[in-house]
């Protein structure tokens, strides 16, 4: 995901659930997305002639030396030292972003969505969008940075804000707090029914004895192939009708006594990420019996993002990725099977009949399409057009598909025959109607804290959509969107990895990624266990009881159920949820699943 949006949306739930001051705060935060002017006050619109304003000199001199001026002090009466000190972070949180990548960022088209939304409540005056202005004042923000030899700010943007006045109405500020308030409230209502549930199935269960976090018995080679495809493809060069894309494989050294050639599982990383994040998994894998392939999607990779920030390409992401990226599992496998078919080394190294995938966040999506799940149009139609401020971030992504041309694409492939989607999105994108095409052994991964892919929107609630009678819930709570990825440094280059961005990058990736990558180390052996050997020892390792030992002393937990009900999740929250568990039927655009 945009690593701007990323930052908005972990300040919205940072600061604006604390009080009134709290959800100021996070309006000068709303502008970090994009850019130019200059604001004297923010002006909270009560109702009839009740104004309150605090100066934006005011804002900075709290953000720099802590001192409440006059004006601000009625705000800190609604929020507690921890919202406020949450405040001042945000406000002095440098953003590693040049005047060029603000721009190409700002006129994306994600970047335009995310304006537009946050204009309805920050605006120049009321009844005027505030999304240019927003934009102009993050333009003039890191064109003075750019001039001065200095970083910019949250606190800049306010400063450049067109006009000297942004106004704010309570009404919306009030009703965007009550709604992110409920949100959350009942998002630790159901962890919550989540726990209980991993207790009373763990109440039953006994110990066991093996630790699926270390590493296998067989050393790994691993490679990088290169694949030339011939279909027309977004990347990172522009359009293409031919295109290369490399694949790291990780395989197994197997006695030669070995018989049988090795499963395999293919890993599809997300938006703006890289394949050399997932390497920690395809090693593991790999030293347990398992061929790891890690292709690079050059449609949707960090690369590609960069490119984009640079000005290099016109497009953030192009929605024909929803289709490519699938297509581009398909044609791997289809290489693998001519290799196999011709090499009689690969032929007794990979046994193609037992494939398994792995997706994370976009890749997640792909490995739900290419598991059977089908987009429906009509369902984006109404979810993309909606006017109201969504705090799903990743709707952003998924309303792409709403661009599509209006052609059916059969996207399932049979090869594969079991799942396990982690930090996905698909509320919209398929929605009850394409999940419940799935029907293979599926897996469903969730952090409580992913503000970019929401887990009750995006895993929770289609965790019920899913159509598999074998199919698992873990949920790490305290976790992040990118907490099972690697936890250690790849190399891979970013605005998040450049000098003073440390703040930033904490809030945006979050905490205790090398024990959310054992995890899902963990959870995969076993899945792929059961599913592609077919070794139902593994089975108990599936459970709650596992998920108890593998979170004994750490800082986090993991929850992993095999049951769950909305009635648990119900009697925890003590009314209905604030979102339905089954949306209203839409549409029906499905693609038909291969015979």
């Amino acid at each position: 995901m945009n690593k701007g949006v990323q930052f908005f949306s972990r300040m919205v739930a940072s600061l604006m659930t604390s009080g009134l001051m709290v959800g100021v705060g996070v309006l000068t935060d709303f502008a970090l997305p994009k850019p130019a002017a200059a604001a004297e006050e923010i002006r909270l619109l009560i109702g009839g002639p009740l104004v309150f304003s605090v100066s934006v000199d005011s804002l900075e001199t709290y953000t720099q030396t802590g001192e409440i001026a006059e004006d601000l002090r009625l705000f800190t009466r609604f929020a507690n030292d921890q919202a406020l000190a949450g405040l001042q972070q945000a406000l002095q949180s440098e953003i590693p972003l040049s005047v060029q990548q603000v721009s190409n960022l700002g006129y994306s088209d994600l970047g335009e969505d995310v304006l537009l939304n946050l204009g309805k409540v920050v605006r120049p005056h009321i009844g005027l969008n505030g999304d240019r202005a927003l934009r102009g004042a993050m333009l003039g923000a890191a064109s003075e940075a750019r001039e001065t030899g200095t970083a910019w700010t949250p606190i800049d943007v306010l400063k450049h804000y067109p006009g000297k006045t942004i106004e704010i109405q309570a009404k919306d500020l009030l009703a965007l707090r009550r709604l992110l308030a409920t949100y959350l409230g009942y998002n630790q209502a159901a962890i919550a029914a989540i726990q209980t549930q991993a207790t009373q199935e763990a109440a039953n269960q006994v110990a066991l004895p093996k630790d699926l976090t270390q590493p296998g018995p067989y050393a790994v080679e691993t490679i990088t192939q290169t694949f030339t495809r011939s279909a027309p493809r977004q990347t990172r060069a522009g359009m293409q009708e031919n295109y290369t894309f490399d694949v790291d494989t990780f395989l197994p050294q197997l006695p030669e006594q070995s018989s049988q050639p090795a499963p395999v599982v293919i890993v599809s990383h997300g938006y703006s990420d890289t394949k050399e994040n997932f390497s920690f998994l395809g090693q593991h894998l790999a030293a347990h019996g398992f061929v790891v392939l890690i292709p690079e999607h050059v449609g949707s990779d960090l690369a590609f993002r960069l490119n984009y920030t640079d000005g290099l390409l016109n497009t953030a992401m192009n929605p024909s990725e929803f289709i490519s990226r699938p297509e581009e599992i398909s044609y791997l496998i289809d290489q693998l099977e001519a290799q196999v078919a011709t090499s009689p080394d690969w032929a007794a190294r990979l046994d193609l009949s037992r494939i398994g995938m792995v997706g994370h966040s976009l890749g997640a999506s792909t490995a739900q399409s290419l598991a059977g799940a089908t987009i429906n149009r009509d369902r984006l139609a109404i979810a993309c057009g909606q006017e109201q401020i969504t705090l799903n971030l990743s709707l952003y992504l998924q309303c792409q598909a709403r661009f599509l041309p209006p052609v059916t694409s059969n996207l399932q492939d049979a090869r594969i025959k079991a799942v396990i989607s982690a930090n996905g999105l698909s509320s919209e994108l398929y929605g009850p109607e394409g999940l419940e095409n799935i029907e293979l052994p599926f897996m469903m991964v969730s952090a409580s804290k992913d503000v970019v892919a929401p887990s009750i929107a995006e895993q929770i609630h289609p965790f019920f959509w899913v159509g598999s009678s074998e199919k698992y819930l873990a949920v790490m709570p305290e976790g992040s969107h990118f907490s099972f990825t690697a936890g250690e440094a790849t190399g891979a280059v970013s605005p998040l990895t450049q000098p003073g961005a440390e703040e930033l990058a904490a809030l945006v990736i979050g905490e205790h990624r090398d024990v959310g990558a054992r995890y899902l180390s963990a959870l995969n052996l076993a899945f792929w266990s059961v599913y592609l050997k077919e070794d139902r020892s593994y089975e108990p390792y599936l459970s709650a009881q596992y998920g108890t030992q593998l979170s004994v002393n750490e800082p986090v937990a993991l929850n992993l159920v095999q049951q769950l009900t909305p009635e648990a999740i119900v009697t925890a929250y003590g009314q209905q949820p604030p979102t339905p568990f089954f949306p209203e039927p839409v549409g029906a655009d499905r693609v038909q699943p291969q015979p």
